[in-house]
């Protein structure tokens, strides 16, 4: 049985990660941290009212899924009998908090973006196989099988010979307060919504790919990229078309068009536990549709992470694929046309 805590009260967590750690039989949750006064990273004007929100918060999740509240984050990381963390903190403190949780010996589950560099990325991965640990980012929907039945009928040729991929994934404006839009957490629509389409095209294209084109719209409010578009190119010519934003309609889709036909998915990225995702198929001008059932895409990313932490040899082809996906995100971010919205 391995012992996972996790490192803040992120809503994710609460919503979907704990519960499926609480799922797993090979997994048991000790608790959740909060950070201590020498590790606030926020503004505070009233430190006792602060904490004593911050500890509010922790119960809640304790009085619903069990384990303690550890009042810091490095108080968490000291407890020998934890084995493994889940890192959900806003992407500006996944460096930091990675490099600790490795220094004590814990496996790491990090929530996307790993870091916010390849070059930083890299050097955690390192550390990491260094020290026979375990680490993980979690992107969780191209393990779910309505992603792995788009593949299949692509290579099966169902929808004829490769012609385009396209993604996007974009939501509406949340809240001013929410790190996306504050640049010292490493906010902006390319490093949240679009670090998904990029991955679903490596996903897809399952090769080398090359930047032509990338614009970031950069928000003159809140200092970050709040939405924008990328198109990817393999060597023999396939095309991955993909947008992003978090200031616009909601979209979460892929589309893979063949010369005979189509395959799509209207609720590609963030499928919950309990719905059913309907695929909209076209062959040789015939429209169908397949239903896949229900799937746990979070208990999925927990059965990844544990078979990296029972099986080391696995652990340089993960680093490889975070790494490849962290440059392809950096070449965005470096090369992209920046447009003042």
């Amino acid at each position: 049985m391995m012992r996972i805590g996790v490192l803040g009260t992120a809503n994710i967590a609460f919503r979907r990660m704990i519960p499926a750690i609480l799922k797993n039989d090979k997994l048991e949750f000790v608790g959740v941290a909060v950070a201590a006064p020498s590790e606030w990273t926020e503004p505070v004007d009233d430190d006792e009212a602060f904490k004593a929100a911050k500890l509010e918060k922790a119960a809640t999740f304790t009085e619903k899924f069990g384990g303690k509240v550890y009042e810091g984050y490095e108080e968490l990381l000291k407890d020998d009998s934890v084995d493994a963390v889940y890192i959900p903190l806003p992407p500006s403190l996944h460096d930091k908090w990675s490099r600790k949780a490795l220094s004590y010996g814990k496996h790491i589950l990090v929530e996307k973006p790993f870091t916010l560099s390849a070059d930083t990325t890299g050097e955690i991965a390192d550390i990491a196989l260094a020290n026979d640990l375990a680490f993980y980012e979690n992107y969780g929907f191209v393990i779910h099988p309505q992603f792995t039945t788009m593949k299949k009928i692509l290579q099966d040729g169902r929808i004829g010979d490769f012609r385009l991929m396209r993604a996007m994934f974009s939501f509406p404006f949340r809240t001013a307060d929410d790190f996306r839009y504050n640049k010292e957490y490493g906010g902006g629509a390319l490093l949240d919504c679009g670090g998904y389409v990029i991955r679903a095209a490596e996903a897809v294209l399952d090769n080398e790919l090359f930047l032509q084109r990338a614009v970031l719209h950069d928000s003159d409010t809140y200092g970050v990229d709040i939405y924008g578009d990328a198109t990817f190119e393999t060597a023999d010519g396939r095309t991955a078309q993909l947008s992003f934003g978090m200031d616009n309609n909601y979209k979460c889709e892929i589309e893979i068009f063949g010369s005979t036909g189509m395959i799509s998915s209207s609720r590609a990225f963030t499928a919950p536990d309990d719905f059913k995702v309907v695929l909209s198929l076209v062959e040789k001008g015939t429209a169908s549709s397949i239903e896949i059932e229900p799937f746990d895409q979070f208990g999925a990313i927990l059965d990844r992470f544990i078979y990296l932490v029972e099986n080391k040899d696995a652990r340089a082809e993960a680093k490889s694929e975070l790494v490849r996906h962290a440059s392809l995100v950096d070449e965005v971010m470096n090369k992209a046309k920046r447009v003042k919205c």
